[in-house]
C-alpha cells in the first residue's frame, strides 16, 4: 500500500490534462467527467461506459459552455481529451443538420441524448471494390438515449429531426483526428479531418474543405 507521502507525490507529480470540466467547477457533469476518465482504457467496459453516460441528470446550465449553434452545419465542441485515452464533446444540431455516413477508425462511439431528438440510420460498411454502403436500419434517440457504435458493428448517419435544436454527448475511445464519408450513390470514400468548433469553451479557426 502506498504511504501519504508516496500519494501526495504521485498527485503532485501527475501531468496536467487539457479541457477539464471538473477543474473549472463542482457540477455533476464535472463528475461525469471525472469518472469517465478514471474509467475509460482503464477497467471500464462498455456496458459500464454506457451506463455512466445513462446516469447523468442532465442540466443545461452544467454544460452551456460547450453548447454553440452554426446555421450552416452542426458544431463540435470538445470538452475533455481524457490524457490521450479519450475525447468527449458536445455536438449542437439545429433543425434539419446531418452528419454523412461516417466511420469512427478503431473506436469506440458513445452517444448520450442531452436535449432534442435525433434518428439514427445505421449501415454496413462496404468491404472490397466497388461496395457500397448498405442502410440496416433506422432509429430514433430521443432525450436521454444512450448508444454505443463501433465500426464492425455498423456506420452510420444522424440528423436532427425535430423543429427544435439538438444537443448530443459523445465519447470516442479511443480518439481519432480523421473519419471516412461514404457516398450512398456512388460508392465513393473521402477521408475528412475532424472539425472543431471549440476546445474547451474557445473558438477555433475553421479549415476550408470538407470536414466532418
Amino acid at each position: 500500500m502506498l504511504s501519504v507521502f508516496a500519494l501526495l507525490r504521485y498527485y503532485a507529480t501527475r501531468p496536467a490534462a487539457r479541457f477539464l470540466a471538473h477543474d473549472m467547477d463542482s457540477s455533476s457533469f464535472s463528475l461525469l467527467v471525472r469518472k469517465l476518465r478514471e474509467t475509460v482504457g482503464n477497467r471500464g467496459d462498455v456496458e459500464e461506459i454506457k451506463s455512466l453516460l445513462s446516469d447523468y441528470k442532465a442540466v443545461r446550465s452544467e454544460y452551456s459552455k460547450y453548447i454553440t449553434w452554426n446555421d450552416s452545419k452542426y458544431t463540435r465542441n470538445l470538452i475533455d481529451q481524457g490524457n490521450g485515452l479519450f475525447n468527449l464533446m458536445t455536438m449542437c444540431w439545429g433543425p434539419g443538420q446531418t452528419a454523412p455516413i461516417h466511420s469512427h477508425p478503431g473506436a469506440n462511439c458513445y452517444v448520450r441524448m442531452l436535449e432534442g431528438k435525433m434518428e439514427e440510420q445505421l449501415y454496413t460498411k462496404p468491404i472490397g471494390p466497388g461496395a457500397r454502403v448498405e442502410l440496416q436500419r433506422s432509429r430514433v434517440l430521443n432525450t436521454g438515449d444512450v448508444i454505443h457504435l463501433r465500426d464492425d458493428i455498423s456506420i452510420h448517419s444522424m440528423t436532427n429531426v425535430s423543429s427544435q435544436g439538438a444537443v448530443t454527448l459523445h465519447l470516442y475511445s479511443p480518439p481519432y483526428t480523421a473519419s471516412e464519408i461514404f457516398n450512398e450513390d456512388t460508392g465513393d470514400v473521402i477521408r475528412a479531418p475532424i472539425m472543431y468548433t471549440t476546445k474547451g469553451a474557445e473558438l477555433q479557426p475553421q479549415p476550408e474543405g470538407i470536414t466532418l
